[in-house]
């Protein structure tokens, strides 16, 4: 398998595509993330539906071609009776079916400037794919991935990907099989959680520099604890479920509540990894180590790096690169050299924890240039 950010890097978005994958490790954000891509290239303004208010939901209908539009609905809320909805016309004698507006929306059209009918541009994605309940849901999403039709009225605009995502029932007790009535209509790719590089490429593309980047530090040198299998997670107890989405949550929460006693950070990293993780993450926290000499001595010998244990080691990698550019350039050039040479991958990672504007000038310094595009999955 490979990883779901190199899987949708590759070969982007398509109609009837399924990802599945284990819980939490970006399905639905990744996808997301391509949608919104795929917008800019069109030259088009995307709306996720959920969070339109009634004036730009209003200019969708008005003005189709200017938009994108995203909706994701979880296979529980399918329910079909919801998105034909009877109501008599007392004047004519028979019965209307009236579709709420974020539906209909999928199914307009507009014309061309020579004239042509166009669809509107989108993604219907179809979460937890596999955790309907009865027939009836099943029956809709035949209905929509074979027929392209949601409801008794609607019928999805062409250019509309129906795109979806589910959780293999190992991973998800709730979760079904799919259905072979269903299998031949769709495209099942399996997908690995992101690697640690593509996950810190995400967060400051999606955040800035507005995270923890500690985070990133302890994840390149712990990659174990990013996503650990089911059988690692107790059951039996309420931590939480250690897996890409949870580290998300506590570098944001990390980086908004920098300012808080130790006490609540610890707090905060026990509220959002299982035990056994934030059990070691605390002990970064709590690590005593002369960061100054360290810092002294990796510049002079760069070698010595190798000597400190875990916890130190990703201390020291945040410390550099917290550490002025230009310091950076003349300073510390030999130690990046001894990394490119016995550790590219924690060389790139400390180049990622460098802030935004810090980042954008040493990336192109040609000793990390010349790493970077030979680490492919950095691109």
């Amino acid at each position: 398998m490979v990883s779901v950010v190199r899987l949708l890097d590759e070969l982007g978005i398509h109609h009837k595509m399924v990802l599945s994958g284990k819980p939490g490790i970006g399905k639905t954000e990744y996808i997301t993330m391509k949608a919104m891509e795929e917008a800019e290239r069109l030259g088009k303004i995307f709306v996720d539906l959920r969070d339109a208010d009634d004036e730009t939901l209003d200019d969708i209908l008005e003005n189709p071609q200017k938009y994108y539009i995203f909706i994701r609905i979880p296979v529980s809320h399918l329910i079909p009776d919801a998105f034909s909805v009877p109501e008599r016309n007392l004047v004519k004698k028979f019965v209307e079916f009236l579709t709420p507006k974020e539906i209909k929306i999928l199914s307009l059209k507009y014309k061309t400037s020579d004239g042509r009918k166009e669809g509107i541009y989108g993604v219907l994605f179809i979460d937890e794919l596999t955790n309907y309940y009865d027939v009836s849901q099943l029956n809709a999403l035949l209905s929509i991935f074979q027929e392209m039709e949601v409801g008794f009225t609607i019928r999805l605009s062409k250019n509309i990907k129906v795109i979806s995502a589910l959780n293999p029932p190992r991973y998800n007790s709730v979760s079904k099989e799919i259905p072979e009535s269903l299998r031949g209509r769709i495209s099942v790719y399996e997908v690995d959680p992101p690697t640690i590089i593509e996950w810190g490429k995400y967060m400051n593309k999606r955040y800035g520099d507005e995270w923890e980047k500690l985070v990133l530090a302890y994840l390149n040198v712990y990659p174990q604890d990013f996503a650990p299998d089911e059988k690692d997670h107790d059951p039996m107890t309420v931590t939480a479920l250690t897996c890409p989405r949870k580290w998300t949550d506590l570098a944001l929460l990390l980086y908004r509540y920098r300012h808080v006693s130790q006490e609540i950070k610890e707090e905060i990293v026990k509220a959002n990894l299982s035990k056994d993780v934030a059990t070691k993450f605390i002990a970064l926290y709590r690590t005593n180590i002369d960061i100054a000499r360290a810092l002294e001595e990796i510049s002079t010998n760069p070698e010595t790096f190798n000597k400190y244990d875990p916890s130190p080691k990703i201390l020291i990698s945040y410390a550099v690169a917290q550490r002025p550019l230009n310091e950076l350039k003349k300073k510390y050039m030999n130690f990046f050299k001894w990394l490119s040479e016995n550790d590219r991958e924690f060389m790139i990672v400390i180049v990622m924890m460098m802030d935004k504007e810090k980042r954008s000038i040493f990336i192109n310094e040609p000793l990390v240039q010349k790493v970077i595009d030979e680490v492919s999955v950095y691109r």
